[in-house]
């Protein structure tokens, strides 16, 4: 028999209070408080990283220029460029996609519904 044997009235009492809903509400209540401290963390990481790189493509040529100095002036002159062509493709691509289209360039073909997917 592998049964949990006999167990005294003290197990049977801890065993009953910890299947009990308000210990599980509480013990669910402690894991959510647990994981949301380990999130805040992660994020407060992720939004510094974030605040960093935001800040080397915003002054593109410099940090390109700093990153390979180390290997001479001609590749910090390469690098600088390569940056700051970046960091202006990037500012280009944010205004084009920022553009409401609709508005400017009107549509020749309205957009009709699918015949499968109107209910009516």
């Amino acid at each position: 028999m592998l049964g949990k044997g006999v167990m005294s009235r003290e197990e049977v009492l801890v065993e009953k209070a910890m299947e009990s809903c308000a210990f599980r509400t509480v013990m669910s209540g402690v894991t959510v408080k647990m994981i949301l401290q380990d999130m805040k963390g992660r994020m407060l990481s992720n939004a510094k990283s974030f605040a960093i790189l935001g800040a080397m493509f915003a002054s593109g040529g410099i940090v390109g220029g700093v990153i390979e100095l180390r290997a001479g002036p001609w590749a910090g002159l390469w690098g600088a460029t390569g940056f700051a062509a970046f960091s202006t493709l990037h500012l280009l691509l944010d205004y084009y996609f920022r553009i409401d289209l609709s508005v400017t360039v009107p549509s020749p073909h309205p957009v009709k519904s699918w015949p499968m997917l109107d209910q009516s």
